[in-house]
Order: structure tokens, then sequence, then C-alpha cells
């Protein structure tokens, strides 16, 4: 007897189990508020350079004599002010010809209407070190791609809940260690850490639930987790509406999650990676509890039948490259992964690079996820995997495309056009990130599945830290296309990656394929449907 065989047998969405799920999916909110908070810590204000000898300079202007003393050091640049340029004001005055030599400055000041301090403020990430901003999110990403393929080894050899625990105290340490931090070198090496332990402590628990949670339940289980991420999102707009100094905020994210210390005693570690070790009695007391709670019998000799060696022989991930077909759906597979997560970071990251009020962008942009996430629940087992991926990355792609209409067209008084163009993109960017965690595992035969999904997140790794240097296209090349170039960008992906997936196999109300030659055969006509063909065509 098989693991999902037991749980078939004795319940495979329990009571029990239902209290482990939940206090599992309580770590999504943290992995979601700690993934986009960049969005609210790396905000770059509006700035510009600091008048030299002022000690009390604001960005704000004070008094007349302050608004003359920025007239006569701050050079004009169509009807705003250079963000990194001085005016020589002593050459100047000397030549008398007109025309103003200029120098580049080492200080600035900030605007503090909407958000007191953030980390460009502080380490100064503007003008020619703005690259340091897209540097910051890469790093981040890179550490979550690190800690995802280091922590789950991690959990398989010394357990979910220990390495799960170390996770959560490294967290909220590095947490208040970066919100201490004065040095940029320190706080990329601590924004690292984040990234990395952030995304292992809900990946170590989100594994461990789908451990406790039997085969037919597992694709509900997979979606609602989702409902939780946008629990975090909609938390972290209100603590960031709050909190507007980014120390302080960073506080108040990374503190609480330490709390889920306290899981040592209210979680249990995995039965299945118990029994893997040999520890038969500790994942017995585990399965009993399970059985009560279901109300179901437990017979004497039913540990002895257990087994957990796999049902088929394991495959070598290099195998795929035996097959034109395994091949050519794997590329498109890993495609999709790259652009979704491309897509899905940038656009959530570009919240802050348009106009209007940050806040209020960040909160509907969370209102698309939570629709996205809604339409996937409700069309997914409807219309099936592949119709849903297919539409809503060419639509989503479609709808960034069009953000060139407002532009040529529009005027200062459309931003709203490109904030909804943004919105509809996020929407469609959501619902495909939720169906094709399912949709991939359904593909990849039983013998490739493990490392599949792993190549899968690899992919994942890399398009989060590509997607921070997309989403700041504008602010780094500058120009007419600074707010669209983003968009661009994001929805010729998207269409890309849409139309290959046309070429996928529908998984939905199909059995999985466990074997190589099942993967390679899967989505092709069996011949008796061939010969059905035949006689109704002739």
């Amino acid at each position: 007897m098989k693991f999902d065989e037991l749980l078939e047998e004795i319940g495979e969405f329990g009571p029990y189990q239902k209290r482990i799920y939940f206090l599992v999916c309580l770590t999504a909110i943290v992995g979601a508020y700690q993934a986009m908070s960049p969005v609210f810590f790396l905000e770059i204000t509006n700035y510009r350079c600091k008048i030299p000898f002022l000690g009390n300079d604001t960005y704000a202007v004070q008094d007349d004599h302050h608004e003359q003393l920025i007239e006569m050091f701050i050079p004009k640049v169509g009807d705003s002010y250079s963000k990194c340029t001085l005016n020589d004001v002593h050459n100047n005055s000397s030549r008398g010809d007109g025309n103003n030599t200029q120098y580049t400055c080492d200080a600035w000041v900030y605007d503090k209407s909407v958000i007191q301090s953030s980390g460009p403020t502080d380490f100064n990430m503007v003008c020619e070190n703005e690259i340091l901003r897209s540097h910051s999110n890469m790093i981040d990403f890179a550490g979550a791609m690190v800690g995802a393929l280091v922590c789950g080894r991690l959990g398989d050899m010394f357990g979910r809940k220990k390495v799960l625990i170390w996770t959560v105290v490294m967290n909220s340490v590095v947490n208040v260690a970066i919100a201490l931090t004065t040095d940029f070198v320190v706080f990329a090496v601590l924004n690292f850490m984040i990234g990395f332990t952030g995304m292992a402590m809900f990946m170590l628990t989100f594994v461990l639930a789908m451990e406790f949670v039997g085969p037919s339940r597992r694709t509900f289980a997979g979606v609602v987790v989702e409902y939780f991420w946008t629990v975090g999102l909609f938390l972290l707009t209100g603590l960031a509406y709050l909190i507007r100094q980014w120390r302080h905020l960073r506080l108040a994210l990374g503190i609480p999650p330490i709390l889920f210390v306290t899981y040592w005693w209210f979680i249990p570690e995995s039965p299945r990676w118990l029994m893997s070790r040999g520890r038969t009695e500790e994942a017995k007391t585990i399965i009993q509890k399970i059985a009560t709670s279901n109300k179901a019998t437990l017979s004497e000799t039913i540990m002895s039948d257990l087994s957990f060696e796999e049902d088929v022989q394991q495959t070598r991930l290099w195998r795929i490259f035996s097959s034109p077909v395994l091949l050519l759906r794997s590329a498109i597979v890993f495609f999709n992964w790259f652009a979704i997560n491309i897509v899905y970071y940038g656009l959530s990251l570009n919240v802050g690079n348009l106009s209007g009020d940050i806040y209020l962008n960040f909160f509907i942009s969370s209102l698309m996820e939570l629709l996205g996430i809604i339409l996937c629940h409700v069309l997914m087992n409807k219309v099936g995997r592949k119709t849903v991926l297919c539409s809503s990355m060419v639509l989503g792609g479609l709808t960034c495309i069009s953000s060139l209409f407002p532009l040529i067209y529009g005027n200062s008084s459309t931003g709203w056009i490109l904030i909804a163009i943004t919105m509809a993109g996020k929407l469609g960017a959501t619902t495909a990130f939720t169906v094709i965690y399912i949709f991939s595992a359904e593909l990849f035969p039983t013998t490739l599945r493990q490392s599949a999904m792993g190549s899968c997140s690899l992919f994942e790794g890399v398009a989060g830290m590509v997607a921070p240097y997309i989403a700041d296209l504008g602010i780094l090349t500058k120009g007419p296309l600074q707010e669209v170039l983003p968009l661009l960008v994001f929805g010729s992906l998207s269409i890309a990656a849409g139309m290959m997936a046309i070429m996928l196999p529908e998984t939905r109300d199909k059995q999985i394929p466990e074997t190589l030659a099942d993967a390679i055969s899967f989505g092709k006509p069996s011949p008796r449907q061939d010969q059905y063909s035949e006689v109704q065509t002739n």
C-alpha cells in the first residue's frame, strides 16, 4: 500500500488535515507581503539636487528666499527641475553670456509628502545609481531561487519542520538587521537572505501541507493557498499606507513571522518523511490522529503493508531529449514558466512606476489578482487547463500591447487608461500563474515529475531575477516610451507564450501519464479512436 492509498482509506482531507493546512497557508500571507514589499521599500520618490551650503534644504519650497535659491542653483528641464545637475553659479555670474555651465551633484533632497523614506532615498539610488534599485530586486529574487533549491534538499535530509523553524528564525533576524543597516553592500547581502529564507519558509510549509492531503484534494488545496497569498497583498497595502518609513515598515512585516516558531508544537512532521527515514512509530501516531479525526479505523497491519518505494523507477531528466514530442512540450512549458513569472512579477513591481497614487494602484492590482484566482478556480475544471492558460496569456498580452494607444492618442488626462491596461494585464498574468503549476505537474510523467517541476522552478527563479530590469526599463532608458516600454515587453512575451501553449495537450479529466511512454502518447488519439474517426469520415 502506498501512502496516497492509505489516505484514500482513512480520509484525504479531514478536520485534522484541514487544521494543518490552514496553519500552513498562513505562511503564504507572509510570503506574499515579503515578495511584493519592494514596491514600497524601493519606491523612487521625486527628488532634485541639494542646494550647496544649505544645510536645511528640503524638496518642498519653504519660503520665497528658498524658491529663489532653487531657481538659481537648479537648472530647468522643460517645466520641471533637473534631478542630477546644478548650475555653477560662480562661473555663470562671471561669464555673463547667458550660457550656464552645470555640473553633476552628489547630494539630493527627496519629496517626503507621500513616502517619508525608502531604500533609494537612504542609499541614494538615483541618477547614475538608479540601476541599484533593479540590482536590489534582482538580488532578492536570486535569494528566493537559491532558497528553494537549497532548503528543499535540506528539508529532505533533516525534515520539513526542523528546517522550517530554522528559516523562520533567520527570516525575522535578517529583517531586523536590514532595518538597521546603513551600508548598501550589507543591505544587498541581507536582501539576498530575505529572499532565501522567505521562499524557503513558504515552500517547506507548502510541501508539508500537501503531504497530508489526499490525491483527489490536491488541486483544490493548490488553488486555495493562492487566496491566502492575496490576503498578504492587501495586508501589505494597509501597512504600507499607515507606515511611510521603510525601516519601520520592514520591522512591522519582518518580526511577526517569528510566531511561526510555535508550529514546532502545533504542526507535526510529515509522516511520509518519517516513514522514509524508518521512524515508523512516530509516523503511526500521526496517521492514527488523522484516522481518528476522520472517524476511520486504522488496522493493526496497515503500517506493515505501507510501502514507500516508488511506483515506477525514476527516469533521468535528460530522457526528454530522446523524444521530439517530450522535448517540444518541455520547451513550451519551461518558456511559459519563464514568461508568466516575468510578466507577473514585472507588472507587480511596475505598479510603483505608474502615475497616480501608489497605494491605490497597488490595491487595485491586488484586487485583479484576487479576481484572477477566482476565474482560474471556476474555469479550470470547466473549460480546461490549456484554454485558461492560452486565453489568459494572449488576452493579457494584447492588453499590454494596447498601451501604445493612450501614448499616441492620449494626453495628461488619460493616465488612468494606462493604469487600467496594466491591471488587465495583471489579471491575465495571475490567472496563468495559478493554472501553470497544476497544468505542468499533469503534463510530466510520474517518473520525471519531480525533476521536471524542479527545472520549472529554476526558470521561475531566472524570470524573477530578470523581471525587475524590465519593470525599470522606462526609468533606465527615459524617453517617450518611458511608461509603456515595460508593458510592450511584457505583452510580447505573454502573447508568444500563450500561442506556444496551444500545442500542448489538454489534461482535464485525463489520466495523467505515469511512464515516459505514457507521456509520449499522451494527448494522441488511440488506434481505436483513429478507426472510429475513419469510419465516421467514410
